[in-house]
């Protein structure tokens, strides 16, 4: 037998910006599928350097909040799970650096650990 090795994979964006994700491009580009949910961990990423920065997150659907997690402390995680509905068109995560001492680029990283989109057929 072979063996099997754990792969993780990382969105990461400095402090205070956002991507969106165009999901009817991604329905029109796969065929036949449905977008059921997304799902991650959060981290703040680099401030565990120096312990002061921590960090806001939000996941938007169509601009409609769904979640949100103020005050994520450097060495805290947060699991994420957002159910689309059908016909959700545009998905966007955004960041905001909180308690900046600085905007060090060393503190102000964020990563969503394991980001997914849950697809099912479409009938």
């Amino acid at each position: 037998m072979g063996s099997v090795t754990a792969r993780t994979a990382y969105l990461s964006l400095w402090g205070s910006q956002g991507i969106t994700f165009d999901l009817d491009r991604m329905r029109a580009d796969l065929g036949g599928v449905r977008i059921e949910r997304f799902t991650a961990r959060a981290v703040s990423a680099n401030g565990n350097r120096t312990g002061r920065m921590g960090a806001d997150l939000w996941v938007l659907a169509d601009g409609q909040v769904r979640f949100a997690q103020k005050g994520l402390r450097p060495t805290e995680t947060v699991d994420i799970e957002v159910t689309l509905e059908e016909g959700t068109r545009f998905l966007t995560l955004v960041t905001s650096a909180r308690d900046a001492a600085s905007m060090d680029a060393g503190e102000n990283w964020h990563v969503f650990q394991n980001p997914a989109l849950e697809l099912s057929r479409a009938f």
